[in-house]
């Protein structure tokens, strides 16, 4: 009597990470990097230039001034001329036309106004939408005025700040700049910097300790109910009811993804402040301004957004297949079929292949990845968006 071929095992079909999930680790985390980054815009505009306090809306006018100005300076003294519009002594400046610079503005308004050329500028302050540069020059010279100024003088700081009737962005350059002769003043000094940078990290880093375990805690329960809710969805589908109850394998599970997030979300501000020192340190160095120094800290928030992107994206899948494998084996199945996602732009050449080939795995160790030299499961690495479709022995599917 021939005998009866053993069923193959019913196919329970992919579960998918869900998106909702990852959309919302990813917004907190912005949330949390985008006060970080407004905080630290705060910190060192103050810091560089004693402005008023400024956030966002205010350091993305800085990154894009609409006028440019040059002080000259002498032995002390600098170059100032009284406007004919009545808004008082200010330097030869401009606004900046149409694909220009704000150096190259203020290179052409110095030629237009006062006839001279400027060759080496030091941008040393920026206000809001003005940028003023710095040029010394070896001697005083005589301007030749154009019709947008009726009077020059070469003046010290301290007189022009008490005898002369100053534009007031001109007044507040020179109060900063008082006496200095345009050496770093005290707002500026490596020692006050420091500082900031460091009452700036302690700060975000106790706030990041403070709130990673709690975000970290949300996303893992949210990514485990939903998790749960897909599997349970797949395997009716399938023809089968199931019911997940708390258990000390998916406790196990639950704490690990909780733990392994902390340390992400952590180490996410710990990156973040790093390459904010080295913005900041380059700047100084450089002899930068701050309108140069906020572009810098914007694409370092910008890269460090993306990481946090990839985090959101990548955490969601390695819990989804976590509690997927851990539920599976709860329930005694014991092999999977791995299924290619084809949402990733470099996918893994061997992951391609096995889905090609549906290649079964066992639950207990995943399968051999050559190129990592490890077993892996789908989701586990990094951009893997691979999912899998558990078999339950002893049963076809109808």
């Amino acid at each position: 009597m021939p005998r009866k071929p053993k069923p193959k095992g019913a196919i329970v079909p992919a579960v998918h990470p869900n998106a909702g999930v990852t959309a919302w680790y990813r917004q907190t985390l912005d949330d949390a990097l985008r006060d970080a980054y407004t905080d630290a815009a705060l910190e060192l505009t103050l810091a560089y230039r004693d402005r008023p306090k400024v956030g966002i809306a205010a350091m993305d006018s800085i990154q894009a001034p609409k006028a440019a100005g040059v002080m000259f300076w002498c032995q002390g003294m600098v170059l100032l001329c009284q406007r004919v519009d009545g808004l008082g002594w200010a330097f030869p400046g401009g606004s900046i036309e149409p694909g220009e610079t704000a150096e190259e503005c203020a290179k052409r308004e110095v030629r237009e106004e006062v006839g001279r050329t400027a060759d080496e500028l030091t941008p040393v302050d920026s206000r809001m939408n003005f940028v003023t540069f710095a040029c010394k020059v070896r001697g005083t010279f005589t301007p030749q005025l154009n019709d947008e100024h009726e009077a020059y003088v070469w003046a010290t700081p301290r007189y022009a700040l008490g005898a002369l009737r100053l534009h007031p962005g001109v007044r507040q350059t020179l109060i900063r700049d008082e006496a200095t002769n345009l050496a770093v003043d005290a707002a500026y000094s490596v020692k006050y910097i420091d500082d900031v940078l460091k009452r700036w990290g302690k700060k975000w880093n106790r706030k990041f300790d403070k709130m990673a375990e709690e975000i970290a805690t949300r996303f893992t329960s949210k990514a485990f109910r939903m998790t749960e809710s897909a599997m349970k969805a797949a395997f009716k589908q399938s023809g089968f009811t199931v019911s997940f109850k708390a258990t000390r394998q998916s406790l196990q599970a639950y704490k690990l993804t909780v733990a392994d997030n902390v340390g992400l979300i952590k180490n996410l501000q710990q990156d973040y402040y790093n390459r904010i020192q080295q913005d900041v340190w380059a700047s100084v160095r450089a002899g930068a301004d701050m309108a140069t120094l906020s572009s810098k800290l914007q694409n370092s928030y910008n890269i460090t957004k993306k990481r946090a992107d990839l985090i959101s994206r990548d955490q969601n899948a390695k819990a989804k297949a976590v509690i997927e494998t851990t539920r599976r084996q709860e329930l005694g199945i014991k092999q999977a079929i791995w299924q290619h996602s084809s949402a990733g732009k470099e996918p893994r050449h061997i992951h391609v292949q096995w889905g090609r080939e549906k290649k079964v795995f066992d639950l207990s160790k995943g399968l051999y990845d050559p190129d990592e030299g490890e077993y892996v499961f789908p989701g586990q690495l990094i951009n893997c968006r691979c999912t899998s479709r558990a078999v339950i022995e002893g049963f076809e599917n109808t």
